[in-house]
């Protein structure tokens, strides 16, 4: 059997303060309308959940829930992805509606409010490429061809 690295994310304690945290992103897809993801390393940490990896750093468990081989969505620098329904079955409360963009993940004392981030499109001609953003996050980039000889208008907006 393979070994495995287990890793107990965000295990500080944290005095109770008088202001809310600030959301954190969520992403969406057009494959799956409703349904928001977030890195599984920082919903470990709010919730002060156990994430175990195998050999590769790929994860296994969360908060002793197995998480299925394949089964997570990841962005293009490789950060594994965990829906809110998958947090769920992990043992988190949800509440609010994910069609409404904003919920509020919860696990006893710990929780955290996750909002899906406005969606951007960057050109670079310069470069031959598009970026998709969602919020701050890098969700796509690929390499584009936009014409010959500067044919293609340009057009900022701010």
């Amino acid at each position: 059997m393979g070994r495995c690295l287990a890793t107990l994310v965000g295990c500080g304690c944290l005095a109770a303060t008088a202001h809310a945290a600030a959301p954190l992103e969520a992403v969406t897809f057009a494959a799956t309308p409703g349904v928001l993801y977030l890195p599984l390393d920082e919903a470990a940490q709010a919730l002060h959940w156990l994430v175990q990896r195998n050999e590769s750093g790929r994860c296994i468990r969360l908060h002793d829930a197995a998480v299925a081989p394949g089964s997570l969505r990841c962005l293009i620098d490789g950060t594994e992805l965990e829906s809110t329904a998958d947090l769920q079955k992990a043992g988190a409360q949800v509440e609010g509606a994910a069609e409404s963009g904003q919920v509020t993940v919860k696990d006893g004392r710990h929780q955290f409010v996750l909002s899906a981030g406005a969606k951007e499109v960057e050109v670079s001609l310069s470069k031959q490429e598009l970026r998709g953003w969602q919020g701050g996050r890098l969700v796509m980039q690929t390499h584009i061809s936009s014409g010959r000889h500067n044919g293609t208008p340009v057009r900022v907006v701010p």
